[in-house]
């Protein structure tokens, strides 16, 4: 129960009428108003509304999804409102009569939003009761499978979406299936010289994309993953250091303004939001990949993994939404990952593209991993991806204002020739080393697999 504004003009109109008339008029006059409010308020809460919420099952992480709440028997002046968490964001929060919103899930897995409140206001306007839905609101967010789909498409096709090149299907295959012009990519034994003679230009044969094969992915879902993925949109928010700058200062309005406006750009742009961490990218790489193997009938299978098998999933045909359901609910522990341990789960299928999802911290937190590698070297084609920071990177090749960002560039500079370091030792084990910024890793994992087929080495 809460008092309208009404409420606060008649009192205050009581004030000032004290000063005319007898104070006891005046005070029998404000308390009529606050017995009337109270009395309004009863009146509201008689008979509660229902509310129904129309909201979808699933949503992908990062996308928009529209949320309608609406009482089931029409109120034009009954106001709504939804609000959201930590992670998950609610846009048009407030309607009047229904209310249609936009949420937006920075993190995956089951989310329960509060239950809508719906205010309605007596028949005197002075009093308000407020109304809870029976029920939260449910969503399960999964990873960003609408990207994944998009890159799926894009290498089934030949067209261009997210960095893929507009070629043909990928896959040196045993099959002819048609004559096109040649790519700068594509393998010499695919060049058809009669064609490149009578119509004058490079031509080259495509064959059928090879299947059956099998692909793997494995996800750290160790401490590692609990770090938060970096962005670089561009503009800091103004509330921490500005390690390569001029001290910090407290914002000032103007400061808060253009970093709400960069933020706005940067989501724009498909910057990651500060609350995704590295797991939530890890896992929109695994379902870009899984998708991108139902799309060219592969058998894809995958292994969550920290200080033991937390998920595993044989590889199969058409399993990639399987693989999406079966993870998008992995949080990361605080354990220490046994990469030797996941790695041998892998080593009884057959030869198989296998995509490790992890982080390149140092020679020391890499040192299991690069203990490990070699099981899957010998027999698979290993590809470790891992996420590089934009911030670290500009550090790194910034030059600094002050001692601070001086300080800030040696840190800067020691971390990255660090994962170079591991990522040349993964190398010399027979590993390919993946290192993208976090919005272009689903992208980047994609690449990478394809470019396995291609090559014949699966």
């Amino acid at each position: 129960m809460s008092p309208s504004p009404r409420v606060a003009v008649l009192l205050a109109a009581c004030a000032v009428a004290a000063v005319l008339v007898p104070e006891g008029l005046a005070l029998l006059a404000a308390l009529l108003i606050v017995l009337a409010s109270v009395l309004d308020a009863l009146l509201a809460r008689r008979r509660p509304p229902t509310l129904i919420t129309d909201a979808p099952g699933i949503a992908p992480r990062g996308a928009a999804v529209p949320v309608r709440v609406r009482p089931e028997t029409p109120e034009p002046g009954l106001r709504l409102r939804l609000v959201g968490l930590p992670g998950v964001d609610v846009q048009g929060g407030e309607g009047r009569g229904t209310l249609d919103a936009r949420v937006t899930a920075a993190r995956r897995g089951r989310h329960l939003l509060p239950r809508p409140v719906a205010r309605r206001t007596g028949p005197l306007g002075l009093g308000r009761w407020d109304h809870r839905a029976a029920d939260e609101v449910q969503l399960r967010v999964l990873p960003d499978y609408r990207t994944a789909h998009a890159l799926a498409a894009a290498a089934r096709t030949g067209r261009t979406a997210s960095g893929l090149r507009n070629r043909g299907p990928y896959g040196l295959g045993t099959e002819f299936d048609h004559v096109r012009d040649y790519a700068p990519e594509d393998d010499v034994r695919q060049v058809n010289w009669r064609a490149t003679a009578r119509m004058g230009r490079p031509m080259s044969n495509q064959r059928r994309v090879e299947a059956d094969r099998d692909v793997v992915v494995l996800i750290d879902t160790g401490r590692l993953g609990a770090a938060p993925a970096d962005r670089d949109p561009g503009a800091d928010d103004g509330a921490v250091p500005d390690f390569g700058g001029p001290s910090w200062r407290f914002p000032t309005p103007e400061v808060r303004r253009r970093a709400r406006e960069a933020r706005e750009r940067a989501a724009e742009l498909g910057a990651v939001p500060p609350e995704v961490r590295l797991l939530d990218v890890w896992l929109d790489a695994a379902a870009a990949v899984s998708a991108t193997a139902d799309a060219l009938d592969d058998h894809v299978g995958a292994i969550a993994y920290d200080d033991r098998v937390r998920r595993h999933l044989q590889p199969r045909r058409g399993a990639g939404d399987a693989v999406v359901r079966a993870l998008h609910d992995l949080e990361p522990t605080r354990v220490d990952s046994d990469h030797e341990r996941a790695f041998r789960a892998v080593g009884g299928t057959r030869r198989a593209f296998v995509l490790v999802l992890t982080d390149l911290l140092d020679e020391a937190a890499a040192a299991p991993l690069l203990a490990a590698a070699p099981l899957l070297a010998r027999r698979h084609a290993l590809c470790v991806a891992t996420i590089e920071e934009p911030r670290l990177r500009r550090l790194a090749g910034t030059a600094p204002e002050d001692e601070l960002g001086a300080l800030a560039q040696a840190v800067a500079v020691d971390v990255r020739a660090q994962r170079d370091a591991v990522a040349a030792r993964l190398t010399a084990r027979g590993a390919q080393v993946l290192s993208v910024p976090p919005d272009a890793l689903p992208a980047a994992a994609v690449r990478a697999y394809l470019r396995a087929k291609r090559r014949g080495v699966l």
